[in-house]
């Protein structure tokens, strides 16, 4: 009798079981099918990782920084290219944005990657590497505080690294917090054109969407090529748009630029009026290109330059 018993629920408990199941795969494919971080974080937002990754690849230079500020560059197994730190010299390399594929990834057997989403073909690039199994996460170009804050804390609650997490944080947050004190004083805002030479002959404008557009915006200047997208050529006709007080440029272009065998030879740039009085604020160039965790000390920096320190 009491097997009869049992075999009247043993169906239902079947069921059961197989819902359980078809719940857990639902949500691990609806996990599995979202490719920014954003949104993984809104379900684990105090949870803390539990794999511990020890194979990631890294794709892009503000992840690359916010990784090595968290001091976490030896779980690191390959990069897009290691550049000049020595950081990433074990690393091995997938290739440059638009050259990176599932196959130049997957032979370092990575079980996480983070990736900047620069390129178009970033996030199809994403969705294959999940399919295979691989933790991905697709962090956007948002050039923001908000932004660098959320890809600190979201790295580091991956490597199970919030006390550096917070270190990293509050130093940016003091840097940001020296900026007001020095934004708050000016009444107008210069208006500072970042160029970035092509050639000696051709020179682009930082104009909005680029990291260099936020770096003058947070230093409590006024971007000259706002009204520009992205990247564009500098002529005579966007100069009078422009009409900079103060031109911005890389340290290692500039002095690239004197040892030319003419020098600068872009006509407009030389009759510029901020050009011809010497009003050109220099700065390295990695803190003009790429954005990440020195953005606020970048900003900090040239917002002693354009104003002064008190």
């Amino acid at each position: 009798m009491k097997k009869a018993k049992y075999g009247l629920y043993l169906p239902l408990i079947i069921s059961l079981y197989a819902c359980g199941i078809h719940q857990e795969k639902s949500e691990q494919a609806r996990l599995q099918s979202t490719t920014t971080m954003r949104e993984v974080a809104a379900q684990y937002k105090t949870r803390p990782t539990k794999k511990e990754y020890r194979r990631a690849v890294i794709l892009g230079e503000p992840i690359k920084e916010v990784v090595l500020a968290l001091n976490q560059s030896t779980r690191v197994v390959a990069v897009d290219r290691r550049g000049a730190t020595t950081a990433f010299a074990k690393a091995g390399e997938v290739g440059l944005r638009g050259q990176q594929t599932v196959a130049s990834i997957t032979k370092h057997r990575p079980d996480l990657v983070l990736a900047f989403n620069t390129h178009p073909q970033m996030r199809s690039l994403v969705d294959s590497l999940q399919t295979l199994g691989i933790t991905c996460y697709l962090f956007e170009p948002e050039y923001s505080t908000a932004n660098l804050r959320y890809m600190v804390q979201t790295v580091a609650k991956t490597f199970n690294v919030a006390d550096r997490a917070e270190q990293v944080l509050t130093q940016m947050d003091k840097q940001m917090h020296e900026v007001a004190k020095i934004t708050n004083r000016v009444n107008d805002s210069l208006r500072v054109l970042y160029l970035y030479p092509a050639s000696p002959e051709v020179f682009l404008m930082g104009g909005a969407g680029t990291h260099a557009h936020w770096i003058i915006e947070a230093a409590g200047a006024k971007n000259a090529a706002e009204t520009y997208s992205e990247m564009t050529q500098l002529t005579e006709e966007t100069l009078v748009f422009a009409d900079p007080d103060i031109i911005l440029m890389a340290e290692e272009h500039w002095e690239k630029l004197k040892k030319a065998p003419y020098g600068i030879r872009n006509k407009t740039l030389l009759n510029t009026k901020a050009f011809r009085e010497g009003r050109i604020v220099l700065a390295p160039k990695h803190t003009l290109i790429h954005f990440g965790t020195h953005s606020p000390e970048a900003a900090l920096a040239l917002s002693q330059r354009l104003y002064g320190n008190n």
